[in-house]
């Protein structure tokens, strides 16, 4: 029982790398063919966009996973996990690679010059802090914490945003992971409900909402949806 069930995990959890990996070629080919003045079929294109719904299959995923590993809920609750031994799993499985990338990232415009990247305009934003400004931010996006500037809240690691979110589920889970359901459920609607009210007033005015801008680009409402969901369904 046990084999079968991580076999089908990992069945699933390569189906949605796939179908990530397919949405992002399609949208990098469209890119290269609108630059050379021509276009991707709008129909392909949407249906290889569709494998970007393995993002949420990953954070689903998570959710089961760590409730498969920690409990969840006053339903199964499990002696002897702390918090600590919590977080000291959790940053030693994430944070070697996010740390290699970053360091590739810094390297890369070294090595290929012509290569496209965003590390230069990283490091000259101006966050107002003067000369900290860069440390800071090199700070930040190592504690994977660079969403509290708006501006470049995705930082300089491809698809970081999503480790960004993953690491704000994690912390949602280790404060409520021994609460009853409803509270939890509860705590999510308290964050959900105000950072779509506020997404919506985003798209309709021109307003700058500093830290609540980096709150919402973390996609909290939809992405930690689909992490409960992994929770509760296991």
């Amino acid at each position: 029982m046990s084999h079968s069930r991580v076999a089908y995990l990992d069945a699933l959890r390569a189906t949605a790398i796939v179908g990530v990996i397919a949405a992002h070629t399609a949208q990098s080919i469209g890119d290269i063919q609108r630059g050379s003045g021509a276009d991707i079929d709008a129909w392909l294109l949407s249906f290889f966009n569709q494998g970007g719904y393995g993002v949420q299959v990953f954070f689903f995923l998570s959710g089961f996973l760590l409730a498969m590993l920690y409990g969840f809920s006053d339903l199964d609750v499990r002696v002897g996990v702390t918090a600590r031994s919590f977080w000291v799993k959790r940053i030693f499985r994430i944070w070697p690679l996010w740390g290699l990338f970053f360091l590739l990232t810094v390297i890369r415009p070294v090595l290929f010059p012509e290569s496209p990247g965003g590390w230069e305009g990283f490091i000259t934003t101006n966050i107002g802090f003067g000369a900290a400004d860069e440390p800071i931010l090199v700070a930040l996006q190592l504690t994977f914490l660079v969403w509290l500037v708006p501006v470049v809240w995705g930082g300089v690691i491809a698809g970081g945003w999503s480790i960004q979110a993953e690491m704000l589920h994690y912390a949602f889970f280790a404060l409520f992971r021994k609460r009853k359901l409803e509270t939890i459920l509860g705590a999510w609607i308290f964050l959900a409900i105000p950072t779509i009210v506020i997404d919506k007033l985003l798209s309709r005015v021109d307003l700058e909402l500093g830290l609540l801008e980096g709150w919402r680009s973390q996609n909290f409402p939809s992405t930690a949806l689909f992490f409960l969901a992994g929770c509760i369904t296991y």
